[in-house]
């Protein structure tokens, strides 16, 4: 039996008042069923019988891949996979389709928003949190080749029982000052940097593989540190939906990972925040998931020991805003408050040294101060007395 192309087709069919409507085909189990299309008993059974199928059938299976535009026959193809035209359910693949997952009751779906967002919060968070401009030191969604010998070893194969080549992690840092021949593409075996931290974002379909065959490819690599983080689950109706989880595994010990202790998630009384921290070091501080409530994504978040406070991007935006809003009050009071005691052209050049370099703290309390007593206002707000006004 041939196996037809994973791609739905619509029938235009003539309604009664001579309109063309579009009607869709009944699923079949060569194609990977959607919640709708069956019940899960039978959307399981279907999608083992399409590996079972391709496993029976490779020149028939490879004929079909070759049809999509995005085929490399290069790349080991697994056949517990799905890869269709625009989309495939291979985590690992390189090329540009979208990504759908298999849920655990066989269905698929396109995958998670949450997964989504959540790596571009831990990718950007990661990058200011090292300062990635002009190095590239963070990369999202590298491909990163194995060696050959390392893959037999490990047993990591596809379900056809070929040797895999390439993983593809949601995000590797390197060593500080390291360069990449190829941006995004890092093959250790032929010399090219070997990443001091590893991060996954487990999604239903891949846990298995995120804390079995990439905990010990990650640990046979020589990475210092993996860290896997579930972001959960939006909740629906009574539903708790699943609590965000981050681990960390430190330096590989006999080949194996240690995993460093991490307090449980707790819901806090005082405001019904969770955390969950761990300390990095590669990253060299403490890093947390911090979420509000159980229906919203939880922010991921570095410990700035400078600033005393817990960082990330959004956050970072926020304070510069508030930092913007107080600065322009601080200038308007400026101008209002040292009317008579300082002209024009100084009262510019102060503004624009705290625009450039931020006003005091307290500037607010000082210009307060200096309406009390003005003629101490050059000390109350550090002006020099070399400033000289017009």
């Amino acid at each position: 039996m041939a196996m037809a192309t994973n791609v739905r087709t619509d029938t235009q069919v003539p309604s009664s008042d001579g309109r063309v409507e579009l009607q869709q085909k009944p699923w079949d189990w060569r194609v990977a069923a959607r919640r709708g299309d069956t019940d899960s008993a039978t959307a399981l059974a279907a999608r083992a019988r399409r590996i079972a199928w391709r496993l029976a059938h490779p020149d028939a299976w490879r004929a079909e891949l070759e049809k999509c535009d995005h085929y490399d026959p290069a790349y080991v193809y697994d056949e517990a996979h799905e890869y269709d035209f625009d989309w495939t359910t291979d985590p690992d693949y390189p090329f540009d389709v979208h990504h759908n997952a298999y849920d655990q009751d066989g269905f698929v779906s396109p995958e998670h928003e949450w997964h989504l967002f959540l790596l571009a919060r831990m990718f950007s968070a990661l990058c200011a949190l090292f300062d990635d401009i002009e190095v590239v030191r963070v990369l999202n969604e590298p491909d990163l080749y194995i060696p050959e010998a390392l893959g037999k070893a490990l047993g990591l194969r596809t379900a056809g029982g070929r040797p895999k080549e390439m993983v593809q992690p949601d995000v590797l840092v390197l060593p500080a000052g390291a360069r990449l021949p190829q941006a995004r593409v890092l093959r250790i075996a032929q010399g090219d940097p070997v990443p001091e931290l590893a991060v996954e974002i487990v999604s239903p379909t891949s846990r298995d593989q995120d804390f079995d065959d990439k905990l010990r490819l990650y640990a046979a690599l020589g990475i210092r540190e993996y860290m896997v983080c579930n972001a959960g689950s939006r909740s629906q109706g009574d539903d708790p939906g699943w609590v965000p989880d981050l681990r960390l595994f430190r330096q590989p010990r006999d080949g194996m990972y240690e995993q460093m202790d991490a307090p449980d998630p707790v819901w806090t009384d005082d405001g019904g925040f969770l955390t969950i921290t761990v300390r990095s070091e590669v990253c060299g501080t403490e890093l947390r998931l911090h979420q509000v409530n159980p229906r919203m994504l939880p922010q991921f978040q570095w410990w700035d020991q400078r600033q005393d406070r817990w960082r990330d991007p959004e956050a970072d935006a926020r304070m510069e805003e508030r930092t913007e809003e107080r600065t322009d009050t601080a200038i308007a009071m400026l101008h209002r408050i040292l009317l008579d005691d300082a002209g024009p052209a100084l009262r510019e050049r102060i503004a624009e040294r705290w625009r450039t370099e931020g006003p005091p703290a307290d500037v607010i309390d000082r210009l307060l101060d200096v309406q009390l007593a003005p003629t101490e206002w050059r000390a109350l707000l550090d002006i020099p007395s070399d400033d000289e006004a017009d």
